[in-house]
């Protein structure tokens, strides 16, 4: 089976997996959103990624990623404990499944990337951006909750161009 995949990911537990290819010089995604669980701790339910069915993603689809392209995320200092751990965790959970399976990762800054296509913290815009190059996709980011998913294209699509993809 062929590497035909740039896989995009915005880190998380409420982020997104997004498979990039060019189809005929036309860039494609296929986006999932990241499986998450509720988890009871001290009565109090929590989301956290689901560790299996993130293995079986990455199993299913690890033998056609060529590399993977990861905002680079860390605790913010406004973050309590409790958010910092879960954030932390879900971030390692993904590494560690990506590095299991042989797909190398780049890591880049949020400002960093976000700069090269002119965005801010604004979510909407993430949305937008991501429809200007994605047109034929755009339906999987229709939502406002949907703009990890829409990050996770643009990462995708970033490490397809860093690749020597076009537009």
């Amino acid at each position: 089976m062929s590497k035909r995949y740039i896989l995009g990911i915005d880190p998380g537990v409420h982020g997104a997996l997004a498979l990039v290819e060019q189809v005929d010089g036309i860039p494609r995604v296929k986006v999932f959103d990241m499986p998450i669980k509720t988890q009871y701790i001290n009565g109090s339910g929590r989301s956290r990624i689901e560790e299996d069915l993130l293995q079986q993603w990455c199993e299913r689809y690890a033998p056609e990623i060529e590399w993977a392209v990861m905002e680079d995320v860390h605790a913010m200092p406004k973050d309590g404990p409790v958010q910092a751990h879960t954030f932390g965790y879900a971030n390692g959970l993904v590494v560690g499944m990506l590095k299991a399976h042989n797909i190398a990762i780049e890591k880049t800054p949020a400002a960093e990337w976000k700069k090269k296509f002119g965005l801010s913290s604004d979510k909407n815009r993430s949305r937008l951006v991501a429809s200007r190059f994605f047109p034929h996709d755009n339906a999987q980011w229709s939502r406002k909750m949907d703009d990890g998913r829409a990050e996770a294209a643009l990462l995708g699509l970033l490490g397809l161009l860093w690749k020597g993809g076009s537009l």
